[in-house]
C-alpha cells in the first residue's frame, strides 16, 4: 500500500464527521484513520505501519477506543 491508498478528501469529508475529538499533538485524526485502514486492508502487522501515519500504538489505542464507544 503506498500514500495513493490512502483517504481521498471526498473519503474524508465523509469519515470526518463522524469521529469524535481527539486529543491535542501528534498526528491528526486523517493521519490515524489512514493508519488503521493501512493495516485493515493489508492484513498487516501494527508494528509495521509506516512512520507518517504516526506511532504504531496511537493507532491501535484509537481503534480500541472507537470500538469501545461504538465509533
Amino acid at each position: 500500500m503506498n500514500q495513493s491508498d490512502d483517504l481521498n478528501d471526498r473519503e474524508w469529508d465523509a469519515v470526518c464527521a463522524l469521529l469524535p475529538r481527539c486529543g491535542p499533538g501528534g498526528v491528526g485524526p486523517r493521519a490515524i484513520v489512514n493508519g488503521i485502514l493501512w493495516e485493515q486492508r493489508g492484513g498487516r502487522r501494527r508494528r509495521d505501519l509506516p512512520t507518517r501515519y504516526g506511532p504504531w500504538h496511537r493507532c491501535a489505542e484509537r481503534l480500541r477506543l472507537w470500538n469501545t464507544d461504538g465509533t
